[in-house]
């Protein structure tokens, strides 16, 4: 049985624990969410972890208090939470708050400076001063709890149920939503481009698609390269050329066919299309080329999205939809170029301020990104996560992310499954991901489902 000591050393664990703690201590007390159902219901978050109706224990004249939980107490933690209580004064009557830490990185004669700067209505208690005024017995007995090496896939659950209800989600989507609605997979789109393609390498069938695989290292966006060769123009000179602009949109309509040519309903497009609409959900990324999303929300009724594919953008009342690959729907008026070939790639790599690299960061640094539908081997987007990681950790959140993974997606025997399960999570750990597994696609869309209240 893990101990209370390792538990809380989980960074994402420790604000469960405190919040769990104070309502023991302090009946009424309330956690964000709950705050925000009773007192703002108009609004999705709310700038503190908890609120005490009874301030007595950390202040003498009582009264009542917001309580912020911080795993790390850094010099300019102070002073964030100094503009949070500035902005909780504005919009409630509670004027007290508390800063609960696990750890301090500065010494003790400096925070001490910094209490007195920051103002006596803001108090800093250190997790240890907590447990000596409340009680912990078994107070594991009603969070989430982790077994040795991990979350049960329960608890995952749970853990990103949670984070979703706290809303500021984004949704990242990958081929795998496609596919459940008909959609092509790479290879399926990669041997029909290749076919009608004057790319050295011709592939007319799929056993000479896999030698090509072979030889491009299976990497799509490698093989890309031969299929956008053999139609789009590579000289830079050609770039705005006449001859370019018609090959980019011969490789569209390639696309199109292929994407279009036997789509059918997917329930899981259903639930995501439900997901967006909620108030939990800020704006999706995806890496696919369909309007699946766009066209489901708009026969459901929800027309406040706006598809982003190039540098258009969005109104204020409008959730917007990245097309960080690119964007080829059924309406002809709407089209960007299609990210396919190893070339795009390294265009997207080189620009570090290009739009589409901006908002991926925008949302890893600023939301709960929960993807779905990918293998998570873009190189793209395991490079941006590890840009993003290090501001997560300064910030003290350590997994913030969360991502679905069909176990039948990994093909390995049985005695290798359980050692390739543990590495991936471990991998996707250092990504700031948690991982909540599921046996088959069709379990996908419950699990999603019941992320809502």
């Amino acid at each position: 049985m893990i101990s209370l000591t390792d538990y809380i050393s989980q960074s994402m664990y420790f604000e469960e624990v405190v919040v769990e703690l104070l309502k023991r201590a302090c009946p009424g007390t309330l956690n964000e969410k709950e705050y925000v159902r009773l007192h703002h219901p108009n609004a999705q978050s709310w700038y503190a972890d908890a609120y005490l109706p009874d301030a007595s224990l950390f202040f003498n004249d009582g009264g009542d208090c917001f309580v912020e939980v911080k795993t790390q107490l850094r010099s300019d933690t102070l002073y964030r939470v100094r503009h949070q209580y500035d902005q909780i004064i504005q919009e409630s009557p509670c004027h007290k708050l508390v800063l609960i830490y696990r750890d301090s990185l500065i010494p003790v004669p400096t925070a001490n400076k910094l209490q007195h700067m920051i103002g006596r209505d803001i108090k800093l208690v250190s997790y240890k001063e907590l447990e000596q005024v409340v009680a912990v017995d078994n107070v594991l007995e009603h969070v989430a709890l982790p077994y040795e090496g991990g979350l049960t896939n329960d608890n995952r659950c749970i853990l990103v149920r949670n984070a979703f209800l706290k809303g500021n989600v984004c949704l990242f989507l990958g081929a795998g939503v496609g596919k459940s609605a008909g959609m092509p997979n790479w290879q399926e789109l990669l041997v029909k481009i290749l076919k009608t393609s004057n790319a050295p390498s011709v592939v007319d069938n799929v056993r000479q698609y896999h030698n090509l695989e072979e030889d491009c290292m299976y990497s799509y966006p490698i093989i890309g390269r031969f299929a956008v060769d053999g139609l789009v123009p590579q000289d830079d000179d050609n770039s705005a050329s006449e001859l370019y602009e018609t090959a980019i949109e011969e490789l569209r309509n390639k696309i199109k066919r292929r994407l279009y040519s036997k789509p059918h309903g997917s329930r899981l497009v259903d639930v995501l299309a439900t997901l967006t609409m909620s108030e939990y959900v800020d704006s999706v990324v995806t890496y696919n080329y369909d309007d699946l999303i766009e066209n489901k929300l708009k026969e459901i009724g929800f027309s406040k999205i706006m598809p982003i594919y190039e540098n258009n953008r969005c109104l204020p009342i409008e959730k917007p939809i990245y097309h960080v690959h690119g964007y080829v729907p059924r309406d002809k008026s709407l089209q960007s170029k299609p990210i396919l070939s190893e070339r795009d790639y390294h265009e997207l790599y080189k620009e570090a301020f290009h739009w589409t690299n901006v908002e991926q960061l925008h949302a890893l640094n600023r939301n709960t990104c929960i993807f779905i539908g990918l293998s998570m081997t873009d190189p793209n987007l395991r490079r941006l996560l590890d840009f993003s990681r290090g501001a997560l950790l300064d910030d003290g959140k350590e997994n913030p992310h969360f991502l679905f993974m069909c176990k039948d997606c990994h093909q390995k025997t049985d005695d290798k499954k359980d050692a390739y399960f543990k590495r991936f999570e471990q991998i996707m750990h250092e990504f700031g991901i948690t991982v909540i597994w599921y046996d088959n696609h069709n379990e996908l869309p419950d699990l999603l489902l019941a992320l809502l209240p």
